[in-house]
């Protein structure tokens, strides 16, 4: 039943990413709190001891027809079983916007099939391990500090 009302937000996010606000395709410094973080010649060290390093680049415009396609697959089984090819391709869009999905995903499927998935197509993605620990906090708290 909450899968039931999960779906519409996961929509409303969908039609955000794909949005063309017109601003600018990357940004230019990651927005960290300087407590949970270190700077060095490698990059962020954040809280956890990984490094983040700079933030993917992200395109601007609507969102490519195979992404919204697969996108729609994905959401539109999540009561009846996520469609895995379909969410792997997302990994493989080159659309950086699609991880904040996936990091949606990741708050609900915590360990299976599309947890690894979705960990894949993250690091796909955004060119990151996020192997270890809580993968969704370690994914939204990268996506945050990236901006």
């Amino acid at each position: 039943m909450r899968l039931r009302a999960l779906i519409p937000v996961l929509a409303l996010v969908a039609a955000a990413c794909s949005a063309d606000d017109g601003g600018s395709s990357t940004s230019s410094a990651p927005a960290v709190s300087e407590s949970t973080t270190t700077t060095t010649s490698a990059g962020l060290i954040l809280a956890d001891g990984s490094i983040l390093g700079p933030a993917p680049d992200v395109p601007t415009g609507p969102l490519d027809s195979q992404t919204v396609a697969d996108l729609d697959l994905v959401f539109s089984t999540l009561l009846t079983g996520v469609d895995i090819e379909a969410l792997a391709r997302l990994g493989q869009s080159g659309d950086a916007r699609v991880a904040w999905l996936l990091a949606d995903l990741l708050r609900f499927f915590q360990q299976g099939e599309v947890f690894e998935v979705s960990v894949e197509s993250f690091e796909a993605l955004t060119g990151t391990d996020v192997a270890g620990g809580f993968v969704w906090g370690v994914v939204t708290d990268r996506l945050i500090a990236w901006d």
